[in-house]
């Protein structure tokens, strides 16, 4: 999923795949934590740039952001609230940007 020599398609396969074996079986916490942050790690990608521009993304590219995105929001579904408080301060005004 992080390989970035890897193709965007498959990348964004397992990023849906991940956070839905996660969601089913996760049994630690700090594990969900720490996949929620990979996932972040890719989707920030689409957020504007410093300079208030969109960045640049091919569809494929684009979809993979989409796939890690709503991976992120189905493990946000079962972290907990100070999780949930600190998620939600970091990415909440920045999400509109997303639908540009």
């Amino acid at each position: 999923m992080n390989d970035k020599s890897a193709a965007a398609g498959a990348r964004a396969a397992c990023a849906q795949a991940l956070g839905l074996v996660c969601f089913i079986a996760a049994g630690d916490m700090e594990e969900v934590i720490t996949i929620m942050s990979s996932l972040e790690k890719i989707f920030c990608a689409a957020y504007l740039k410093g300079d208030g521009t969109s960045p640049s993304h091919s569809a494929v590219l684009q979809a993979l952001h989409c796939a890690a995105l709503s991976a992120w929001t189905l493990l946000l579904s079962i972290a907990p609230p100070s999780k949930v408080q600190e998620f939600v301060k970091t990415h909440l005004p920045k999400l509109p940007q997303l639908l540009q």
